[in-house]
């Protein structure tokens, strides 16, 4: 693979994988946050008289109201890399997605394969600070393009990457859902295997042109039809650790 252009799509895998972890709330209201009334009305339960094993999980069940969200995630990537006004977004509800936030994506994605020129002051995501960011940045078509890759283009959605935003919906990145249809397959982004490589395939929808590539190109870089070769992924073809059989199927932590 071209070096430059595997600079460019590593650094966004990367960014795109992120961890979407949420802040905590204030201390001084943190309705979710235990204190000496902790949910079981217990503080000590070594002398409970039930010999019965405690239970592993002990739920609240205040009313949604008593909460304040501070983060969202359905699709993966969606609102690390494409949206904006985060604390907004998060705010939000995924009803409301194609109204507040479409614009947004849309800049971010024409960021992505068009970029910006040095000392563009007005740069795609209309922020100065901002996931598309500034500088001199100049977007992946081109160097995709050197490979012989076909990247998304025009729709009548939107006259530069309509067809990048139109394969976006297809995945319910807006609104940002993660769907799960019980009668079929199971695997991303028909909801999400641990193992799925759900970065290198969102990478692929949003800037290839699916009708002409693979969702898998960048889990299948030789193009031999085995996807998910060592050495032949944008990123780990699996687990440095083999997962687990049982719930929670997490390999030990690190010491």
């Amino acid at each position: 693979m071209n070096n430059t252009l595997f600079r460019l799509l590593f650094a966004l895998l990367f960014a795109f994988s992120l961890p979407l972890a949420g802040c905590p709330a204030d201390d001084d209201d943190d309705s979710s946050a235990t204190d000496d009334d902790d949910a079981t009305g217990d503080d000590d339960d070594s002398g409970d008289d039930d010999d019965s094993a405690p239970d592993l999980f002990v739920f609240r069940t205040d009313a949604p109201s008593a909460y304040t969200r501070v983060d969202r995630a359905g699709m993966p990537a969606v609102a690390t890399a494409l949206i904006t006004s985060k604390d907004d977004y998060n705010a939000g509800n995924p009803e409301d997605d194609l109204t507040d936030f479409a614009g947004e994506v849309i800049a971010a994605l024409d960021y992505l394969h068009n970029g910006v020129a040095s000392g563009d002051d007005d740069d795609s995501a209309g922020d100065d600070d901002d996931s598309a960011g500034g500088g001199d940045f100049p977007g992946l078509d081109t160097a995709l393009g050197t490979l012989s890759l076909s990247v998304c283009g025009a729709s009548s959605t939107h006259p530069v990457v309509g067809a990048c935003v139109d394969q976006a919906l297809s995945v319910n990145a807006l609104p940002d859902t993660l769907t799960i249809d019980l009668a079929a397959d199971a695997g991303f982004p028909n909801g999400r295997k641990l193992s799925d490589p759900v970065i290198d395939v969102t990478l692929a929808v949003l800037l290839l042109d699916l009708s002409q590539e693979s969702v898998t190109t960048f889990i299948d870089l030789n193009g031999n039809g085995t996807p998910l070769e060592a050495g032949d992924t944008l990123g780990p073809a699996a687990n440095d650790v083999a997962f687990g059989t049982a719930f929670p199927y997490l390999a030990d932590a690190h010491e």
